[in-house]
């Protein structure tokens, strides 16, 4: 969910000045790894539980 919510942050940082200091974190890279991570949980998560009931 974080990454979710990163995505967006990174998007609305890179047209605003106000808050031109967060361009040099690098959010949106952080995002997309916390997004893929989660999906990867949830496949692997998908799979244990598809296992579990055989």
């Amino acid at each position: 969910m974080g990454g979710i919510a990163l995505l967006p942050l990174a998007n609305w940082a890179s047209g605003n000045a106000a808050v031109a200091w967060l361009d040099s974190i690098p959010v949106k890279d952080v995002g997309e790894a916390l997004f893929t991570i989660g999906l990867i949980a949830i496949f692997v998560e998908y799979i244990n539980q598809a296992n579990a009931e055989t």
